[in-house]
């Protein structure tokens, strides 16, 4: 099972991957984000609302297999509808739905 300190690096490195911020915050001001300062629907094509937070989503899911074994239950693009939640409140999202990948011979 992946550790929330393990999937807080994770979560970093994917919204950071996707927004390509010049000058990311500190890990302790990202973890205080809120869904509505990312800015995804403000950045998404005007014909494709949700566009950004469907990347930021297959991102996250991308690397959370690659990195960590594993796949995140009940998590969808829609979860970033909620403009009050922040980073934390994905971490631990994550870390309660992470199941493990498993593999058959």
């Amino acid at each position: 099972m992946a550790s929330k300190d393990q999937l807080q690096r994770t979560l970093f490195k994917a919204v950071y991957t996707v927004l390509k911020d010049p000058e990311p915050p500190g890990q302790s001001d990202f973890l205080t984000l809120t869904v509505a300062k990312l800015k995804l629907e403000a950045n998404s094509p005007t014909d494709w609302k949700t566009f950004w937070a469907e990347i930021l989503t297959a991102q996250i899911d991308e690397l959370v297999q690659s990195e960590h074994n594993r796949y995140i239950a009940s998590f969808d693009h829609l979860w970033f509808q909620d403009g009050t939640r922040t980073m934390q409140d994905l971490v631990d999202h994550i870390y309660e739905n992470q199941r493990e990948i498993t593999r058959t011979p």
